[in-house]
């Protein structure tokens, strides 16, 4: 999915003009720690705080560089925005430790007009 590879080139190269361009209004942003307060109701935050404040930080993530590895990939359209959910394996049953379940991350993506934007990140646990 080239929105993928757009994203994973960001991380290396951000670039605020670009990001503007292929990213979503409100980020989703359950991997950005010390984001949010107690009792906060939404992960969101906006386009130019997660460039800011949050992008940078995908750089040395564990996840996101295996994520590049693309070890099993699957895609789950959800009927609430965001409209496509892209699963990346990065960790296999068993192989971070005996016993761990495994690992993913996920990718939010909106489609508006035959394009997809960029609208949010997770870790899958």
């Amino acid at each position: 999915m080239a929105a993928t590879d757009k994203f994973f080139a960001l991380i290396d190269n951000p670039d605020k003009i670009f990001f503007k361009a292929m990213a979503a209004p409100k980020i989703l942003c359950l991997g950005c720690e010390g984001a949010f307060s107690p009792g906060h109701n939404s992960y969101h935050v906006s386009r130019s705080e997660f460039f800011e404040k949050y992008l940078r930080t995908f750089q040395k993530n564990e996840n996101v560089r295996r994520a590049r590895l693309k070890k099993g990939v699957s895609v789950i359209f959800q009927k609430q925005v965001p409209d496509f959910l892209l699963l990346i394996t990065t960790w296999l049953p068993n192989e971070y430790a005996k016993g761990h379940e495994g690992a993913q991350i996920g990718l939010h993506f909106i489609k508006r007009d035959g394009d997809f934007y960029f609208a949010g990140i997770e870790s899958i646990p």
